[in-house]
C-alpha cells in the first residue's frame, strides 16, 4: 500500500502535465532551455487518454487516503492498540 500512494503521488502530477502539454496553445519551457510541449503531439485523442489517466490517478489516490484515515480510525477506536499513538511524536502510548 505504501508503495501505491509513492506512485500516485509521481504519477498523478506527471499525467497532469502531459495532459496540460497536449492542449496548451503555448510553450513551457523547462529551465528555459527544453521545450517540454514539444515532447507530446497536440492530438484530441491524446488529450482524451491523458485526461482519463489523470483522472483515474486522482480517484485512486483519494481512495488510498480515504482507507488509509479509516484503518487509522479503525485502530484508534476499535482495536485500541496504540499503534497511531507510537506513529505521532506528542501522543501517549497506552499501556
Amino acid at each position: 500500500m505504501v508503495y501505491s500512494f509513492y506512485a500516485l503521488m509521481i504519477a498523478q502530477p506527471l499525467f497532469g502535465f502531459m495532459h496540460a502539454a497536449t492542449y496548451v496553445d503555448f510553450e513551457i519551457h523547462a529551465f528555459g532551455a527544453l521545450n517540454v510541449t514539444a515532447l507530446l503531439p497536440s492530438n484530441g485523442n491524446v488529450t482524451s487518454i491523458l485526461n482519463i489517466i489523470h483522472g483515474t490517478c486522482a480517484w485512486l489516490l483519494a481512495l488510498l487516503v480515504i482507507g488509509h484515515v479509516g484503518a487509522t480510525l479503525r485502530h484508534v477506536f476499535w482495536d485500541k492498540d496504540g499503534i497511531p499513538a507510537r506513529m505521532i511524536p506528542f501522543l501517549k502510548v497506552p499501556k
